[in-house]
């Protein structure tokens, strides 16, 4: 055979075989990485750090495919009292009809809490809703009656042979009234709730009936990536005066697909637009973004799901473009108050100097996020 045929073949198979070396080599870094992370992050699994309590964590995101949410057709709504509710309407907060939802549940719900009269509680939790409202719209605050999804189930699991995390949830519709009402009987019985297992929680579903998404932006300018930080304002009425997520937006019944089904993506798109003003026009600009964490902030009983997004500047939307759609954003006074650009390499001094002064949610995020972030794998 001809010495150069034969020194091709040779190279080629030493080529292929380097190749092979090299993914297998990859693919060993890449388990190495995943699995110290998922040690790290699994260990923290019902266990309130703060207000914050991690219910699961997908290594290092939930794939789309993997996440499957249903809306039940089902309406949860506490009505405003009567002697309120003309007063409430009168200020631009709707009143939306009386609607039922698993009401054995509920009732037994009470019960096993130890809770006698369970309707005089909820009656009296919405006497004192409506008073709050009444006075932080007469106050100028801007409140408003948007209907909800509450969680009717939720589900996480494993699958396929890498044991990718898989997540499952069930929502009922209910509105941000109800939502109030049950967190303040929350507050009011607090010690009552026992928080240490997604089936005790999907055992009270008539209290989880709200759901957030708190996003973390990842913004790059070619050169160095920075994590927008929010600080919220005192408009809000939780975390107020709080560093924050980029974008923290609550899971709507305007959050579906093209199917009609509740959708992350959508929400997460509508926060981006209403919260900081990035359009569809700057689609192009989002280069990536995962959901990561699930959990529950044991102070309000609210659950949530972090995510991440990757967002690019360049010639054609700048920083600067940036700041201005903020500024002119449809909820950037009702939210926040200002945007700070923090370097990821400076990030973990800036918690640390500052832990004080973030939300607890936030906080604890932040730090999963970094453990993918330094890891390689966001």
């Amino acid at each position: 055979m001809n010495e150069y045929i034969l020194s091709g073949i040779i190279g080629a198979i030493i080529g292929y075989l380097m190749n092979m070396f090299i993914d297998f080599m990859k693919s060993i870094v890449k388990n190495y990485r995943t699995r110290k992370i998922s040690d790290s992050l699994k260990m923290t699994n019902f266990k309130a750090s703060n207000a914050y309590m991690p219910i699961d964590h997908a290594v290092p995101q939930y794939c789309e495919e993997n996440i499957c949410l249903k809306y039940i057709n089902q309406s949860f709504i506490i009505p405003i009292p009567q002697n309120c509710r003309k007063e409430l309407e009168d200020l631009g907060f709707e009143y939306h009809v009386e609607t039922q939802y698993r009401t054995p549940e509920l009732i037994e719900v009470f019960k096993n809490l130890g809770i006698d009269n369970y309707e005089s509680v909820i009656k009296e939790s919405a006497q004192d809703v409506a008073e709050k409202f009444l006075l932080d719209l007469k106050s100028g605050y801007i409140r408003f009656n948007g209907y909800l999804f509450g969680i009717d189930s939720m589900r996480t699991n494993r699958c396929g042979t890498e044991e990718n995390a898989a997540l499952s949830m069930d929502f009922y519709r209910t509105d941000y009234f109800t939502y109030r009402v049950f967190a303040n009987i929350y507050q009011k019985y607090k010690d009552k709730f026992s928080l240490r297992s997604i089936r005790e929680l999907n055992a009270i579903p008539h209290f989880l009936s709200s759901f957030g998404l708190g996003c973390y932006i990842i913004a790059s300018d070619g050169q160095e990536d920075y994590m927008i930080i929010a600080h919220r304002g005192s408009n809000i009425i939780v975390d107020q005066n709080k560093l924050h997520f980029s974008m923290n937006e609550a899971f709507s019944m305007l959050d579906i697909d093209m199917f009609g089904n509740p959708s992350l993506v959508s929400c997460l798109y509508r926060g981006l637009k209403e919260e900081l003003g990035i359009s569809e026009a700057y689609n192009s600009n989002i280069l990536r973004y995962g959901f990561m964490d699930l959990s529950i902030d044991v102070d309000r009983l609210e659950c949530g799901i972090s995510c991440y997004t990757r967002l690019r500047f360049n010639n054609s939307f700048t920083i600067e473009q940036f700041s201005e759609l903020y500024k002119s954003s449809k909820d950037k006074e009702l939210e926040t108050t200002e945007l700070k650009f923090i370097p990821m390499k400076s990030l973990r001094s800036f918690i640390k100097e500052n832990e004080s002064s973030f939300s607890s949610g936030c906080l604890c995020g932040l730090y999963s996020l970094l453990t993918r972030y330094e890891a390689k794998q966001i």
